[in-house]
């Protein structure tokens, strides 16, 4: 790589991570980013996006006129970035006029250029570099690097939101969308956005469901750790703009609700949880993403097992043990997505400070020896010395 590249790679990754509420800590991994870019982009891509604002809205006749091409260069040169994700089209449907804009590094151009489930070799020699990107943050656990790591990620905003399944939930009240439920013992409200249904009716029209190959799956399978939850890869679910985006550029494919229901509950009792992705990373934008992250390969909850980096969640339920039910089959601490639940003695032990209510134990207990409430709040999990690493 020559060194003007090299320069202008290092201000296109600032301002990528720049359009993220939720930025990546850049700056110590910027050697290994500048890696993955490499394998990507070109010098004449990279001086095309550094002519876009961060976080601004561009047409594409504004698009074209940027890059100086005529159209007939420029649609298959916007196509191509667009199929990286490395620029982002937006069609809310609601009145707004559809736009084109600068994607963020992560979430954002990593997790879709790995969406396609088949592969080219550019797209997996990017897997390798991304597998080394993310096995490498792990030299960054000692103290006391761990301990200012954890204070960044505890004081930042969560862009992720931990829901389950109604099988897994205690008995549902009646309640409106909108209406706020005060449970008895809860701390706070809790929105009727608690379960997974309300996202498929939420985005229940035509194409604004999509799936794709799973981002985190695919460059561990390639960096030779395949699941260890054997969750299959097409399975990180689309929604709103953003589906019909990834649809339309051929990352993803179209599904019908029932289909997403079929996908989400087969990969949910396989041990995935739930996450809740939105737009830009900004839980005041649309839901964008339905994640099914299982304990080892997710770049979340997955990260903090590894060791690798803090969590950062919110959750709308907590676990409750029922101890005199339990009979030390250890179904709930295999499937616990954090490690919350040991059994010891043949009798469950919860730790509520490190359960993220992704429901698999209440899922998988045959014997009601744990159960769910509903309580609202913010989980955040710190990042623990290597030696205590779960994988």
């Amino acid at each position: 790589m020559g060194i003007k590249h090299k320069l202008d790679l290092t201000k296109l990754a600032f301002r990528m991570n720049s359009t993220s509420k939720v930025p990546m800590p850049l700056a110590p991994l910027l050697p290994q980013v500048l890696h993955c870019y490499e394998a990507i982009l070109t010098p004449a891509d990279t001086a095309f996006l550094l002519r876009l604002e961060a976080k601004r809205a561009y047409s594409y006749e504004e698009l074209r006129r940027l890059s100086g091409k005529v159209d007939a260069v420029f649609k298959p040169f916007l196509e191509r970035l667009m199929s990286f994700e490395l620029v982002s089209y937006y069609d809310y449907r609601d009145g707004r006029e559809p736009f084109y804009r600068l994607n963020s590094i992560l979430v954002g151009w990593f997790e879709s250029t790995l969406s396609p489930m088949e592969l080219t070799p550019e797209r997996v020699e990017f897997a390798r570099r991304v597998y080394q990107l993310f096995t490498g943050v792990k030299r960054f656990n000692f103290t006391p690097v761990r301990q200012i790591i954890n204070f960044i990620m505890k004081i930042s905003p969560t862009y992720r939101t931990v829901v389950t399944l109604d099988e897994a939930m205690p008995a549902k009240q009646s309640i409106n969308l909108n209406q706020k439920v005060e449970p008895a013992g809860a701390e706070g409200g809790v929105m009727a956005l608690d379960g997974i249904d309300y996202y498929l009716d939420k985005f229940d029209q035509d194409a604004s469901i999509g799936v794709c190959a799973c981002f985190c799956r695919q460059f561990f399978t390639i960096g030779g750790e395949p699941c260890r939850y054997d969750i299959p890869t097409e399975s990180c679910i689309m929604l709103g703009p953003h589906a019909r985006h990834m649809i339309d550029s051929g990352l993803g494919r179209a599904i019908s609700k029932d289909e997403c229901s079929t996908i989400i509950r087969d990969c949910y009792a396989k041990g995935a949880m739930l996450n809740v992705l939105y737009l830009h990373s900004n839980m005041d934008e649309l839901e964008s993403a339905i994640c099914l992250c299982c304990p080892d390969c997710c770049g979340g909850i997955g990260a903090y097992n590894r060791g690798l980096l803090p969590l950062n969640v919110k959750a709308y339920y907590l676990a409750q043990a029922n101890p005199e039910n339990c009979v030390g089959c250890k179904l709930c601490e295999k499937y616990c997505a954090s490690g919350a639940i040991k059994i010891v003695d043949k009798q469950i032990v919860l730790d509520e400070e490190r359960c993220i209510g992704c429901g698999q134990c209440a899922f998988h207990c045959k014997k009601d020896a744990v159960t769910l409430i509903r309580r609202e709040r913010q989980v955040f999990l710190p990042n623990r010395p290597k030696s205590e690493a779960r994988f």
